[in-house]
């Protein structure tokens, strides 16, 4: 390294002096951790050797609070824009000369943290060298009442939500649910990031965007159902969940903690942390979605090498994309391919398995990056700030034995070539970095695989952009009726419901395409039993007979056809197993 000129070198301490002070209080901790491995390190290394020099300058809660925010992550983020660290080797952090430097001349500056430097409540700090535990918890449906009592009072930050349940939400929380997951994130936010996308996917509330979320008249209406009959009650003594330990402060004795069930004495597979990255769990993948899809992620996404192959003569794109009809599970499908590749059994906002959803006013802004109002000061000022998409590229990039994976819902919704930008180029070239119109350049590693889905009715393929058909696969889901058929083997009911909606898809398809189908996932709302006689009506009332009058808008003798056809397909009887002579 050659070594930097001594104006370089004052314009880059005047960087680091300018940084906020929750990311210029890390800035010395990194760099002796990188002088003490000869100036490059993993990622936990790091991490592990920063914790080794602060115990006693940090509590626990302190640490764990640290862990939580990735207040180190966003620090080294800063030093690679202003050149002190780069990351030019997989999952290593390197320091540059002038990163060198700046520790040569401040190694004798004793490290300080303020004495107001936040802390997680004890309930919330874990033991982190511990094994995980099992602790009862509040069943994540218990969130939805009280989540639609908080919007009912007018839009909310997601922040303001999580922070109202028990106010405003009358959410009592149990001690397990403050607990950490094996991803550093307390229960109840997990559970209440899982039914926002929920009560979304319902149309029972919106994201307005910038995280600010409101309630729908859908919304309002389950609400006036839903809530004489909520009790939190209802919903405890059913779930539990694997949460790090409490701090040993906590404890009585050296017991488990009270809220705990029986820990077992020696870790298991269970207790440990997700593992790095384990084949088998992706060939459990295949009994659980179609053979053709899991046939077509095996090819496009090649699991079998594992997060960060090595030695392949071109890049590895791990781009796909499930489409076809309403109702085909691909959302499904998506989820239990990144559930299978990341070990993580939900998605959240800052672990392996993340989720988000395209629409009309979403922008590259948002999901890549852009600038956004500074609200730390008090003047008007604005600062960079990453979108979903750039803080998952670097997560990964930082954890290149495991994979991450992002699934995009509806990712037709939006114009997906002018949200991603630059990133297209990176989706294909894995690993080159490109360069962004503000900020750090970008780089997706090999380890984020990409999945979208998107209703093939709503715009057809030959619509999208080459540029992004080019650098994703597409895997095509159709209906699946027999799924139906293998679930109510014994019920006359769902074979004629069955029955029905086959003749109708064979219609649709002759009139309209395939792509205005009816997928099977029609016949399993909960809400109205297949294997119910009175359902099918219900069926064709609250859910097919409006979706045709949308297909079927400038058809009307189409629609008037097709709805005689079915009243005489749901009036002939089906054959099922007892009906046989």
């Amino acid at each position: 390294m050659s070594e930097p000129s001594e104006e370089e070198y004052r314009e880059f301490v005047a960087k680091v002096e300018a940084l906020p002070r929750s990311s210029k209080i890390w800035v010395l901790p990194i760099f002796a951790a990188l002088a003490d491995f000869g100036g490059a390190a993993k990622p936990k290394e790091v991490v592990k050797h920063i914790r080794e020099r602060t115990r006693n300058l940090l509590s626990d809660g302190q640490w764990a609070y640290a862990l939580q925010k990735k207040a180190i992550n966003f620090s080294r983020n800063a030093l690679r824009v202003h050149g002190g660290i780069r990351a030019d080797v997989k999952g290593v952090w390197q320091w540059t000369a002038l990163g060198e430097r700046y520790c040569r001349e401040h190694r004798d500056e004793d490290m300080s943290f303020p004495d107001d430097y936040p802390a997680l409540p004890a309930e919330e700090t874990g033991a982190l060298d511990m094994p995980l535990e099992t602790v009862d918890v509040t069943g994540r449906q218990a969130y939805s009442v009280p989540i639609l009592r908080i919007l009912n009072k007018g839009p909310r930050h997601r922040g303001e939500i999580i922070g109202a349940l028990d106010s405003v939400g009358g959410l009592d929380l149990l001690p397990g649910d403050r607990r950490l997951n094996r991803e550093q994130v307390p229960i109840y936010r997990m559970h209440a990031g899982w039914m926002l996308s929920a009560l979304k996917s319902d149309g029972h509330i919106r994201n307005m965007g910038q995280g600010i979320w409101e309630i729908t008249q859908a919304g309002k209406d389950a609400l006036k159902r839903d809530e004489p009959a909520w009790d939190v009650a209802l919903y405890r003594g059913v779930s539990k969940a694997r949460v790090r330990p409490l701090a040993s402060s906590l404890r009585s004795g050296t017991g488990p903690a009270s809220d705990t069930v029986a820990a077992p004495s020696q870790p298991d597979s269970a207790d440990s942390e997700i593992p790095v990255w384990d084949v088998s769990r992706w060939k459990d993948c295949r009994a659980l979605i179609s053979s053709d899809a899991y046939a077509a992620a095996c090819r496009r996404l090649r699991p079998d090498l594992g997060p960060t192959p090595d030695g392949l003569r071109a890049p590895l794109a791990r781009n796909l994309i499930l489409y076809g009809p309403p109702g085909t599970g691909k959302t499904y499908t998506a989820s239990k391919i990144a559930q299978s590749l990341t070990g993580a059994m939900e998605p959240s906002d800052e672990g392996l398995f993340r989720i988000l959803q395209f629409h009309p006013s979403y922008a590259y802004e948002d999901f890549v990056q852009g600038l956004r109002p500074d609200l730390s000061n008090s003047g008007v000022s604005y600062c960079v700030q990453s979108g979903p998409f750039r803080q998952l590229c670097d997560d990964a990039d930082d954890d290149p034995e495991r994979f991450y994976v992002l699934v995009i819902d509806e990712i037709n919704r939006g114009d997906p070539s002018r949200i991603f930008g630059e990133a297209l180029f990176a989706l294909e070239y894995r690993g080159q970095t490109v360069s962004l119109p503000i900020g750090p350049p970008l780089k997706v590693p090999p380890n984020l695989v990409v999945l979208g889905t998107m209703n093939s009715v709503d715009r057809s393929i030959a619509l999208m952009d080459y540029a992004l058909r080019r650098r994703f696969g597409f895997v095509y889901l159709p209906p699946d009726l027999e799924i139906i058929r293998k679930l109510h083997r014994g019920s006359k009911a769902a074979q004629r419901s069955v029955e029905a909606v086959e003749k109708l898809n064979q219609w649709l398809e002759r009139r309209l395409g395939r792509e205005h189908m009816i997928g099977h996932s029609f016949l399993l709302n909960p809400a109205y039993p297949v294997d119910e006689r009175r359902s099918l009506d219900v069926l064709w009332e609250a859910d097919i007979r409006p979706l045709l009058e949308e297909y079927l808008f400038h058809d009307h003798g189409g629609f008037a056809e097709v709805c005689d056809l079915w009243a005489e397909w749901t009036a002939r009887p089906a054959k099922g197993p007892d009906d046989a002579s």
